[in-house]
Protein backbone atom coordinates (compact mmCIF):
# COMPACT_ATOMS: atom_id res chain seq x y z
CA UNK A 1 0.00 0.00 0.00
CA UNK A 2 1.55 3.61 -1.13
CA UNK A 3 0.86 5.91 2.00
CA UNK A 4 -0.03 9.83 0.98
CA UNK A 5 3.82 10.59 2.09
CA UNK A 6 5.32 7.52 -0.42
CA UNK A 7 2.94 9.70 -3.43
CA UNK A 8 3.62 12.85 -3.00
CA UNK A 9 7.97 11.16 -3.06
CA UNK A 10 7.15 9.60 -6.33
CA UNK A 11 5.36 12.56 -7.82
CA UNK A 12 8.05 14.29 -7.41
CA UNK A 13 10.09 12.01 -8.55
CA UNK A 14 12.37 11.51 -5.07
CA UNK A 15 13.89 8.76 -4.17
CA UNK A 16 13.80 8.04 -0.43
CA UNK A 17 17.37 8.27 0.23
CA UNK A 18 17.14 11.62 -1.42
CA UNK A 19 13.81 12.94 0.40
CA UNK A 20 15.99 11.83 3.80
CA UNK A 21 18.88 13.70 2.73
CA UNK A 22 16.23 17.03 2.01
CA UNK A 23 14.31 17.00 5.03
CA UNK A 24 17.60 15.62 7.71
CA UNK A 25 15.48 12.44 8.12
CA UNK A 26 17.55 9.37 8.04
CA UNK A 27 16.22 7.24 5.97
CA UNK A 28 15.17 4.53 8.21
CA UNK A 29 12.87 6.50 10.39
CA UNK A 30 11.57 8.34 6.57
CA UNK A 31 10.81 4.65 6.02
CA UNK A 32 9.02 3.92 9.39
CA UNK A 33 7.42 7.33 8.88
CA UNK A 34 6.13 6.45 4.98
CA UNK A 35 4.72 3.01 6.09
CA UNK A 36 2.87 4.54 9.33
CA UNK A 37 5.42 2.31 11.47
CA UNK A 38 6.36 5.66 13.08
CA UNK A 39 4.67 9.16 14.40
CA UNK A 40 7.41 12.12 13.20
CA UNK A 41 8.55 14.41 15.53
CA UNK A 42 7.74 18.14 15.62
CA UNK A 43 10.94 18.98 13.61
CA UNK A 44 10.37 16.02 11.69
CA UNK A 45 7.09 17.29 10.19
CA UNK A 46 8.27 20.40 9.35
CA UNK A 47 10.67 18.90 7.58
CA UNK A 48 8.49 17.14 5.47
CA UNK A 49 5.45 20.12 5.21
CA UNK A 50 8.94 21.95 3.47
CA UNK A 51 9.62 19.38 1.44
CA UNK A 52 5.95 18.86 -0.46
CA UNK A 53 4.62 22.39 0.34
CA UNK A 54 1.74 20.73 1.61
CA UNK A 55 -0.34 22.24 5.10
CA UNK A 56 -0.22 19.80 7.64
CA UNK A 57 -4.06 18.57 7.60
CA UNK A 58 -3.43 17.56 4.38
CA UNK A 59 -0.10 15.95 4.53
CA UNK A 60 -0.61 14.62 7.73
CA UNK A 61 -4.61 13.63 8.50
CA UNK A 62 -5.13 11.02 5.85
CA UNK A 63 -1.90 9.39 7.11
CA UNK A 64 -1.98 9.33 10.79
CA UNK A 65 -5.54 10.74 11.60
CA UNK A 66 -4.09 13.76 13.13
CA UNK A 67 -3.03 16.91 12.04
CA UNK A 68 -1.12 18.23 15.26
Amino acid sequence: MVTRLQALRKERKLTAFQAAKLTGIHPANLSKIENGRMVPSKNMKAALLSLYGLPEHELFEATYGMAK
